[in-house]
C-alpha cells in the first residue's frame, strides 16, 4: 500500500525542521481533502476549537445567543414582511435569497416597504400564514390588521435590542413603523371591495418563490 505523507508545513522550528518546511511524516488521518500526521491533525483540531471559542466569545460580547440568532434579519433563509403602498396589503413570504427576492418583488409590484425579516424556513412561513389566516386577502397578501401589525412591531422591537441589530438595507426604521402601519390599516379598510372580501382566505400560491 502506498504511503501517504502529511501535507502540513511547520510553522516554527521543531525537531530540526525549519518554518515552512513540509512535514512529510506518515499521514494517519484525513481531514476534509487533506491527510495529516497525528501531530498536525491534533494541531488543526486545536486551532478549530480556538476559532469557535473566539467566535462564541465575540457573539456573547455583542449580546448574541441562540435566541437572538433566531431573529437574524439577514439569515440565509428568511421570512419577510413587505407592505405594498398601492393597496396597503402586507405580503408574508419566504426566501433562501432574501436580497435577490426583494429586488424581484419590487420589479413585479412597484414600490414596497420592507417591514421585517427574520430567520425562518418554508415551514415557518406556513406557520405565519396560518397564524394570520383571518387577515388573508389572496395568496400571500394580508390585511394590515391589528394581530399582524402587533406581531411585526413586537418582532422589530426584539431585534432592536440585539447587538448588532443587523437589519437589511432599506428596512423601515422602527420609529416610523407604528404610524405607517396605522395609516395602512385605515387605508386598507376604506379600499376593500366586495371582490376582495370574496377572495379572503383563498390561498392561490401566487408570488411564492420557487
Amino acid at each position: 500500500m502506498q504511503r501517504t505523507s502529511c501535507v502540513a508545513r511547520w510553522a516554527s522550528y521543531a525537531g530540526g525542521r525549519a518554518p515552512g518546511e513540509s512535514c512529510s511524516d506518515e499521514a494517519t488521518t484525513k481531514l476534509g481533502d487533506a491527510w495529516f500526521c497525528d501531530h498536525h491533525y491534533n494541531r488543526a483540531l486545536d486551532a478549530a476549537r480556538a476559532a469557535l471559542r473566539r467566535e462564541r466569545e465575540a457573539d456573547e460580547s455583542f449580546g448574541w445567543n441562540y435566541e437572538s440568532r433566531r431573529w437574524d434579519a439577514d439569515a440565509s433563509e428568511s421570512v419577510y414582511y413587505v407592505l405594498r403602498p398601492a393597496d396597503s396589503l402586507i405580503k408574508i413570504g419566504y426566501s433562501a435569497h432574501i436580497r435577490t427576492r426583494l429586488t424581484m418583488l419590487r420589479w413585479e409590484h412597484g414600490e414596497l416597504e420592507l417591514l421585517l425579516t427574520h430567520r425562518g424556513e418554508r415551514d415557518t412561513e406556513h406557520v405565519m400564514h396560518k397564524r394570520f389566516k383571518d387577515l388573508r386577502v389572496v395568496g400571500e397578501w394580508f390585511q394590515p390588521g391589528k394581530p399582524l401589525v402587533a406581531w411585526i412591531l413586537e418582532a422589530r422591537r426584539h431585534q432592536s435590542r440585539m447587538r448588532p441589530p443587523g437589519l437589511l438595507p432599506g428596512t423601515v426604521p422602527l420609529a416610523d413603523l407604528p404610524k405607517m402601519l396605522r395609516v395602512a390599516s385605515r387605508q386598507s379598510k376604506r379600499s376593500r371591495s366586495p371582490a376582495e372580501t370574496a377572495t379572503k382566505n383563498v390561498p392561490t400560491g401566487e408570488d411564492q418563490e420557487p
